[in-house]
């Protein structure tokens, strides 16, 4: 404000070189530590505030009671069994990583980390990892003692419910297995139908309402990029540049591809006819254009580039950075073939006619991501899905992010 540069001290730059940035000023790149000052404490709490807010309030520290089925009582000694294997690994993740809660371990959050920790990223993917490993094999052990004992899956659920309240150390445990609940009491008309939905419905407007501004931001940012490419290209050649994809019909990511597609009937149309091209197929003519008449033009401008030519539809992928910041650099499939635009086109349509179409598939989109069926399918998931899918709906719930849908309304929800 008054101009004048400040004077960073001599022992801050110390710990800047030593240690990094402290942990509230983090960025993705660089070493960081854990700030013991109040600006660190009130960072980590705000982080994982929301996270959190289910299993610090009051409310559910009880088990609901419509969950707590009579009969169940027989099922409590095989319920301990499986609890107790599961709490022994949460323990684990615990004193290996410095974690103070069954919450924190659950979503890979921390308020804080084990000393000898410095990449907090990579470790919370690893406790969120573990966690489900740990959940799926809860859940194995749950449908296995359902077959042998030849037990209502409702009454082993509700043990295993109620084990988990009871000790209360782990309660992530009754994840496993409370959708079984959920159901049973949707059934048996127990719940009313209107008041789920009514939160189901207000859920996911406030997750439509929270991402729906950052896909705008992010469109806006990628589709930037025809433009740039367009001033780089003959003008005299009348070649379109067409975006298609996640990010022309506002489905994308922050990380997604933007999609192009170049549209130049004037150079297909005049391509020679003689002996020696007669042989040449359409995705040798695209290879040919993109290789030779895009690549050149863009030479200056775009980086890593890789030729993906031998697919059925010819593939230019490179990096280029955005004209909004320079040095950000957006990911940038090209091709010449029309069948994605055709298709962007039929499903930007519906939209239009529908439009509350656009915020279900922004809901299927971020659950088949959270999944893993969409883009980052695991082979364990892939195996999971062709022999039993109760398994994958039951693990994932937890995964929905937003705050307000509890997990038997995702089940509502799916079903």
């Amino acid at each position: 404000k008054t101009g004048v540069s400040p004077l960073i001290p001599e022992e801050a730059r110390k710990i800047l070189n030593e240690h990094g940035l402290p942990d509230f000023m983090k960025s993705s790149q660089g070493r960081h530590y854990i700030s013991q000052k109040p600006l660190g404490s009130l960072y980590r709490r705000a982080v994982t505030f929301d996270l959190n807010y289910e299993y610090v309030s009051e409310k559910s520290n009880n088990p609901k009671s419509l969950y707590l089925l009579p009969g169940r009582e027989k099922y409590y000694k095989v319920a301990r069994i499986c609890y107790s294997r599961y709490l022994s690994k949460i323990i684990r993740l615990k004193v290996c990583f410095g974690i103070k809660s069954d919450a924190e371990a659950l979503l890979g959050r921390a308020l804080s980390w084990h000393p000898n920790i410095h990449d907090f990223g990579k470790a919370g993917k690893a406790v969120e990892h573990e966690v489900r490993s740990a959940l799926l094999e809860v859940r194995d052990g749950f449908l296995r003692i359902c077959q042998n004992l030849r037990a209502e899956k409702e009454l082993v659920a509700s043990a295993f419910y109620e084990i988990a309240y009871i000790d209360s150390s782990a309660r992530s445990f009754s994840l496993a297995v409370v959708d079984c609940l959920q159901r049973f009491v949707q059934r048996e008309g127990k719940s009313n139908d209107t008041t789920i939905r009514e939160r189901v419905g207000i859920s996911l407007l406030n997750f439509c309402k929270k991402h729906v501004p950052l896909i705008q931001k992010w469109s806006q940012e990628k589709l930037s990029v025809c433009k740039y490419i367009k001033q780089h290209l003959p003008a005299d050649e009348s070649i379109d540049v067409i975006p298609f994809g996640s990010v022309a019909q506002g489905l994308c990511g922050q990380d997604s591809d933007l999609d192009i597609c170049f549209q130049a009937p004037r150079y297909f149309d005049s391509f020679p006819h003689s002996d020696e091209a007669n042989g040449f197929s359409s995705t040798d003519k695209e290879s040919h254009f993109l290789k030779n008449k895009i690549l050149p033009r863009l030479d200056g401008i775009v980086d890593e580039v890789r030729e993906i030519f031998s697919t059925a539809i010819p593939i230019l992928r490179c990096s280029i950075p955005s004209s909004v910041d320079d040095m950000d650099l957006i990911q940038v499939d090209m091709c010449c073939n029309l069948s994605g635009v055709h298709k962007a086109k039929w499903l930007q349509s519906i939209f239009l006619e529908e439009p509350c179409l656009y915020s279900t598939m922004l809901v299927l989109q971020h659950w088949a991501r959270e999944a893993g069926i969409l883009r980052k399918l695991k082979p364990e998931w892939a195996q999971r899905i062709e022999s039993n899918d109760e398994n994958l709906v039951g693990i994932c719930a937890y995964d929905f992010d937003c705050p307000l849908l509890s997990t038997g309304d995702f089940h509502t929800l799916i079903l």
